[in-house]
């Protein structure tokens, strides 16, 4: 008999729902960008408190918890002028001088880096990634799926930390 089995990618939130497991597949850092234009730009590394004298453009609240979860823990207020579901949309509006964002690197890979650009945030901050299984899924695809999808994160993390060679783990 064969067996079908269905693969969903998304952002779980903080807790899963009761049945699922989280296997932790590694971590990605939280990176400002901004118009490679403004004052910002020249600085090696940004601090949040940095970030926030600019104007924000974040995800909606409710699409990334991780970034509002970084917002509320800095106990700084940034001045949010705009929210979108869209990353391309939050990165044209950066393009455009419209405001500053934080995300990972990928977002910038997926959506282009001209007139874009980004630096290591200070402290470095990140995000857990991983994979969410239920309980119930245990089968040697899930297992090869699993150690595939490891070995893809950390080439991934590689590349995206730039020689870094850990990452804290946020407190």
């Amino acid at each position: 008999g064969s067996a079908t089995v269905r693969w969903t990618a998304a952002f779980c939130p903080a807790s899963l729902p009761t049945g699922w497991i989280f296997t932790r597949c590694g971590r990605i850092p939280y990176t400002p960008f901004c118009r490679k234009t403004i004052l910002l730009a020249e600085k090696s590394r940004i601090s949040l408190e940095e970030l926030f004298r600019y104007p924000m453009i974040i995800e909606t609240p409710g699409c990334d918890n991780d970034i509002q979860h970084l917002l509320k823990k800095s106990q700084l207020q940034p001045k949010i002028i705009y929210s979108f579901r869209d990353d391309p949309l939050i990165m044209a509006f950066v393009r455009r001088g419209l405001g500053v964002t934080i995300f990972q690197e990928l977002v910038l890979e997926s959506t282009g880096s001209t007139g874009i650009v980004s630096r290591p945030l200070e402290p470095v901050s990140s995000r857990k990634i991983g994979l969410a299984f239920s309980k119930t899924t245990n089968s040697v695809v899930s297992r090869v799926l699993l150690r595939y999808l490891q070995q893809q994160i950390g080439q991934i993390q590689s590349k995206v930390l730039r020689g870094m060679e850990t990452l804290p783990d946020p407190q």
